[in-house]
């Protein structure tokens, strides 16, 4: 006996359900809204589902088309996926239904062929219920036990009429997002559970910081090549995060056959606004985007080396735009980050190039063979896998990045026994000297009558001249003042 649950609430309902009216260049979907009679409707049909425990799946189905008369079918037909969704049907039967028909055909092979009678057929029957220890009806109601229709409904989670018109709602935003050519999601403070969201999708995307506002700009699967529907799965489950993150807006190009048949391009928004009409479910709990990421993960810790990894990173900043790795491996004071790039286009490699660039700490790219182009041999550290992330060119990696850690600890400790030469010294061109940052300079250079005064090491001796100067001249200019240093 076999359980089939019908779960997965995340799900978008299929395409052809969805229901949509254009004005112009702008779409948007046919909401439920909380009337009434759509109230009543939702009841009816969660009704049926609870009162049917027992009832096979066709039965409960011819039950609920009846209301597709007079009412949008597909919106009937889309309430109708969402309840079965909150369903568990079993196979009942005693019997292994394919081992039955098994047995059945191979019967009526040997009574030469079609059963054209009733008593020829009871007699297949009786002959199969021999082999299996079993009776002619068991037989009888095992042989299409295991078809869709014929599941019997075993249990099924309530819900409340308006909980389900807002899961429907839901369910038909995120099917909007299917053929999306890009998605911009606003929202107000950090944005960090839809960014982790984002990250856990695998999805392409661009993030801005503007005042209070995070801007999200994602790729949508209408811009791949392949992969569009697993891609454009993972578009639609981040719907759930943003709708809980306060204020919150997005925009949307969605691709849509127009009144002359004709793909068009419209625009698709929401925002904080449409909450009312949206089920906001609880995040699920995902750890892992892909099991690429899951067995790098596991393998990495298993290697049992002094690097610690940690399946988050924080944002960085490259620029104005923020960048939010998926891994982050760390060892005393180094700290590495790994980037895994999964979909892509051109355009969205030229812009995750670009960012990286301008992010000042050490990030490694895991790059899948079958989606690599020439593009990324211009990045530094590349490693390029096929199913799995290999550890061996991550670990050189890894070791090289300490080895320059360890000789820029040592220049360090250089520079704290550095003698100044001169009265006035850039802190550029002893950092050029030392190979370190101007940070690393002015947080470890410490040199007896010498003060740090913004880009500059200036010994006491000049800084008092200077303030005898300008006491003994007040009105002597702040160049003036300035050329003494020079």
């Amino acid at each position: 006996m076999a359980s089939i649950y019908v779960g997965w609430w995340w799900r978008v309902l299929p395409s052809e359900l969805l229901v949509a009216r254009i004005y112009g260049n702008k779409i948007v979907p046919r909401f439920a809204r909380m009337s009434r009679e759509n109230l009543g409707l939702a009841a009816e049909m969660i009704n049926i589902f609870k009162t049917s425990i027992g009832r096979k799946r066709g039965e409960i189905l011819d039950l609920v088309s009846e209301f597709e008369e007079g009412v949008n079918y597909r919106f009937v037909r889309g309430l109708r996926i969402l309840l079965e969704r909150r369903s568990v049907f079993e196979v009942k039967s005693r019997l292994n239904p394919v081992e039955v028909r098994r047995f059945v055909f191979e019967e009526a092979s040997r009574a030469g062929g079609p059963v054209t009678s009733r008593g020829e057929r009871r007699r297949i029957l009786e002959r199969v219920a021999v082999r299996l220890s079993s009776t002619v009806e068991e037989v009888e109601e095992a042989l299409w036990a295991d078809q869709e229709t014929e599941q019997v409904l075993v249990s099924f989670s309530d819900v409340d009429p308006a909980e389900l018109l807002r899961i429907y709602n839901l369910s038909l935003a995120q099917t909007m997002l299917f053929n999306a050519i890009s998605l911009n999601v606003y929202v107000e403070g950090g944005g960090k559970e839809v960014l982790r969201e984002v990250k856990y999708r695998g999805l392409m995307y661009l993030a801005e910081k503007q005042g209070e506002w995070v801007t999200i700009t994602i790729d949508g699967p209408a811009s791949l090549l392949k992969m569009t529907e697993r891609y454009g799965t993972s578009m639609a489950k981040i719907l759930p995060s943003v709708i809980t993150s306060g204020k919150w807006a997005i925009r949307a190009n969605v691709v849509r056959k127009g009144a002359d048949n004709k793909p068009r391009i419209y625009e698709f928004t929401l925002n904080y606004r449409d909450n009312y009409l949206l089920k906001a479910r609880e995040r699920e709990e995902v750890k892992f985007d892909s099991m690429v990421e899951e067995d790098f993960y596991r393998a990495f810790q298993s290697l049992g080396t002094d690097w610690v990894i940690k399946r988050e990173s924080e944002p960085l900043l490259a620029g104005k735009t923020i960048l939010v790795p998926d891994f982050t491996l760390e060892k005393g004071p180094v700290k590495v980050y790994l980037e895994i790039v999964g979909f892509w286009t051109d355009e969205y490699v030229k812009r995750k190039l670009e960012k990286l660039g301008k992010v000042e700490e050490n990030v490694i790219l895991a790059v899948d063979e079958e989606l690599a182009c020439s593009s990324f041999q211009r990045y530094r550290d590349v490693i390029y896998y096929r199913k799995k992330i290999p550890l061996k060119p991550l670990i050189e990696i890894l070791r090289r990045y300490e080895v320059e850690a360890l000789e820029r600890s040592a220049r360090s400790l250089e520079l704290e026994r550095y003698v100044p030469d001169k009265d006035v010294i850039r802190l550029d061109e002893v950092a050029d000297a030392y190979g370190v940052s101007v940070e690393s300079v002015k947080e470890r250079l410490h040199v007896e009558g010498y003060r740090v005064i913004g880009s500059l090491l200036i010994s006491e001796q000049v800084l008092e001249a200077i303030k005898g100067e300008l006491e003994s001249k007040p009105e002597r200019s702040r160049l003036e003042a300035e050329a003494i240093l020079k």
